[in-house]
């Protein structure tokens, strides 16, 4: 049985974990990348938390967006598969509860991190992201 004490340690090691991971942009590290100001940089990404495309989390009050949420490619525009995703496990889970599934193997996907699958193969991701908020069914 865990104590308080131990939950407390464990989550953060767990967000520990989840920062140096190194999957993480700051709203001037996106402004950096994008060359917009950082004002404007702002704007556009309150506008798509709101709209559910994206999520960040918040660590001594600074926001943190996951990199793997930005396609380089296309501008660091978001990637449109993760709105998706976002959808189904929002039923469940807040931000860190996302950064973490995101940042852990998933036996629904061979040991893989979701983050690592879900911009190639999205139905299997939808799924596991179901399968994850669903729990454990009985018959």
């Amino acid at each position: 049985m865990y104590t308080t004490q131990r939950v407390t340690l464990l989550v953060e090691n767990g967000k520990r974990r989840i920062m140096f991971s190194g999957d993480w942009l700051t709203v001037s590290d996106l402004s950096q990348l994008t060359s917009q100001p950082v004002d404007e940089q702002q704007a556009d990404l309150l506008h798509l938390l709101h709209e559910g495309r994206i999520f960040s989390i918040r660590l001594e009050g600074v926001d943190y967006f996951p990199a793997y949420a930005f396609d380089v490619c296309d501008g660091y525009q978001p990637v449109a598969a993760l709105e998706s995703v976002i959808e189904i496990l929002a039923t469940r889970k807040d931000a860190w509860g996302m950064a973490f599934w995101f940042g852990s193997s998933n036996s629904y996907l061979g040991g893989r991190q979701p983050k690592e699958v879900f911009k190639t193969d999205l139905g299997i991701v939808l799924d596991a992201a179901s399968d994850e908020v669903g729990g454990i069914l009985h018959g």
